[in-house]
């Protein structure tokens, strides 16, 4: 029988007084490439990710900080930047909290992006005589998402508010990571097997390349 516990609280101001005093994380240097940017007026923060072939890290900016970076946060930067890591008590999430950035060059992402889509562009697969006339007013329509992601809840919001009369079929896939390809195709094969549905969306959100 367990005798001696702890509440979540203590264990979550237990790591945030770790984290926040210690000297390496109260002001640190990292490198990497920002994506997946969030603007909130409200506060007049920013919020980010950055990444490298690995792993992600959050990040946040206040107003302070934004108005003395000469280039502020964009999805695709790579990026130096100084901040400390501190723990979001109430979630038990860590972040970094940036005060200095500067970019230092087009991030691999971006770069791989832009060259996938110049290949495309030489194979024609963006050329106007390839595209299909779609249909005016369609009154089924077909959807690849991650299930709970935010794609299909503003197709679902977009839809219910200009095209009540439309109907939706959720045809739920990975979008991202090594999964996602097969994925894709495995649901885009289910959806045209049905010949009600006049038209597909493949979506996703979140912003990153």
């Amino acid at each position: 029988m367990i005798s001696k516990f702890f509440t979540v609280t203590q264990i979550n101001r237990y790591l945030k007084s770790i984290i926040e005093e210690d000297i390496l994380l109260s002001n640190i240097s990292v490198s990497g490439e920002i994506s997946n940017v969030r603007h909130y007026k409200s506060g007049n923060q920013i919020y980010f990710t950055l990444k490298d072939n690995s792993s992600q890290i959050s990040c946040v900016m206040f107003s302070n900080v934004l108005q003395r970076i000469k280039v502020p946060p964009a999805d695709g930067l790579q990026v130096l930047l100084k901040g400390r890591v501190y723990l979001y008590e109430k979630r038990g999430q860590y972040n970094l909290q940036v005060f200095y950035l500067e970019p230092f060059g087009i991030g691999e992402l971006a770069s791989a992006f832009e060259k996938l889509k110049e290949k495309l562009l030489k194979e024609g697969l963006f050329s106007p005589e390839k595209k299909k006339q779609l249909p005016l007013y369609p009154e089924k329509i077909a959807v690849l998402a991650a299930e709970n992601g935010a794609a299909i809840k503003d197709i679902l919001a977009v839809v219910k508010r200009r095209s009540p009369f439309t109907q939706i079929k959720l045809f739920p896939t990975i979008v991202q990571g090594g999964n996602a390809p097969d994925s894709i195709l495995e649901q885009l094969k289910l959806a045209q097997i049905d010949e009600s549905i006049e038209i597909i969306i493949m979506a996703r959100g979140g912003g990153s390349l």
